[in-house]
């Protein structure tokens, strides 16, 4: 620095190092908001992503060995897969079938004794998993001149039953087995550990549950699985829903549809006692709703169960077929119905797509999940 300059900062006013600090305070607090995503609209922090923020999110399905066993090898198979797999048929290796079964119901007795992240370590020959890796930059401004870059790089693994036997429990269809078709334990839930909260940048992310096919709380006998499951179910796992809303074609007394619900969800309990639509430029489809109301980042459950083949398959496709609707569903709960005799002779007849078999179903929740959806065959 030259004399003169020393001589302009030497006498320079009183006020100017308060000035100084009040300007490099506030540069340090427009970086942090900046930095955690809040920005400022009329003086205002608001929970907006941050401006300049890029992001891009990938999402790769991975069958286990296992699930691949099934998938190469389902459309050949007969009816009865119990006694196939036991006669092994030269289709699977020797006992992989019985080890894998094994296996897969008991870290999920686990599980469901202890819930906890599906992050931790599976058996990888028998549960298939999503891998999700998000790559964000953004550059941080001071007024018009760009102050720094940041860019972050993750990677995140989560689990899911595979996609195998009858696409329930691989027990319920045994003849010697006491296991119940409408039993649930082979199902591998998400837990609030596999939720990235860092895309909801600057605001509460919500908890969504969509329910096509929804009956009324209490009705939760042995072969169904009403709305408490789905919300008892996902509290265990530390995911707390913040909106429900749930349809339902049958008429029902409104005085029972809410006599049993807790009154501290009543809040955000909404209840439509009218048949789904499947029309997708109707705003009152239940896949318009959610693209309104759910944002990226958000936590959504989406289960479709209306016995109702034809219209079941308007509202998949919609998923399948918009990219906006599929990235907002996390987790996917379906009853396909289709010509699979094991189930037309357990209350499927009457309700199935008579040209679609089982293997139909095995290629359509594979291709949810290559879509990033945890879809799961429901009962």
């Amino acid at each position: 620095m030259d004399s003169k300059a020393n001589n302009r900062c030497s006498r320079s006013p009183w006020w100017l190092p308060a000035a100084q600090i009040v300007i490099c305070g506030s540069f340090f607090l427009l970086f942090t908001a900046q930095l955690l995503g809040v920005g400022c609209r009329n003086g205002t922090a608001v929970g907006d992503i941050m401006p300049g923020r890029a992001c891009s999110i990938h999402v790769r399905y991975v069958p286990s060995a296992y699930e691949r066993m099934w998938l190469d090898n389902v459309k050949g198979m007969p009816d009865d897969l119990c006694a196939a797999v036991a006669a092994e048929e030269g289709v699977f290796g020797k006992g992989a079938q019985s080890r894998g079964m094994e296996s897969w119901l008991a870290a999920l007795k686990h599980d469901y004794e202890l819930p906890s992240p599906s992050t931790g370590q599976m058996d990888p020959t028998v549960f298939s998993r999503f891998i999700t890796s998000s790559n964000c930059s953004w550059q941080h401004k001071f007024g018009r001149k760009t102050v720094g870059l940041d860019r972050t790089v993750s990677e995140l693994t989560t689990w899911i039953e595979p996609l195998a036997y009858g696409l329930r429990h691989p027990q319920a269809h045994c003849p010697n087995s006491n296991v119940s078709i409408f039993d649930k334990t082979y199902l591998l839930l998400a837990h609030q550990g596999d939720v990235p909260l860092s895309y909801c940048q600057g605001r509460k992310c919500q908890n969504i549950f969509i329910d096509l096919g929804a009956s009324t709380w209490d009705e939760k006998t042995d072969h169904t699985a009403g709305q408490p499951w789905f919300f008892n179910s996902y509290s265990h796992r530390g995911i707390h829903f913040d909106r429900l809303l749930l349809w339902e074609a049958a008429p029902a007394d409104p005085a029972k549809v809410f006599r049993y619900v807790p009154k501290d969800i009543l809040h955000k309990y909404q209840y439509f006692n009218t048949p789904a639509t499947g029309d997708r430029l109707d705003p009152s489809n239940p896949v318009n709703i959610m693209k309104s109301i759910a944002q990226p980042g958000d936590f959504v459950v989406f289960k479709l169960d209306i016995d109702n083949a034809a219209l079941e398959m308007q509202i998949i496709d919609y998923l399948l077929e918009d990219e906006t609707a599929a990235s907002l569903v996390d987790e996917l709960f379906f009853e396909y119905h289709v010509a699979f005799p094991p189930m037309m002779n357990n209350g499927w007849a009457g309700f199935v797509d008579p040209n679609k078999k089982l293997s139909d179903a095995y290629s359509l929740f594979y291709k949810l999940r290559e879509k990033g959806i945890r879809a799961h065959s429901w009962i």
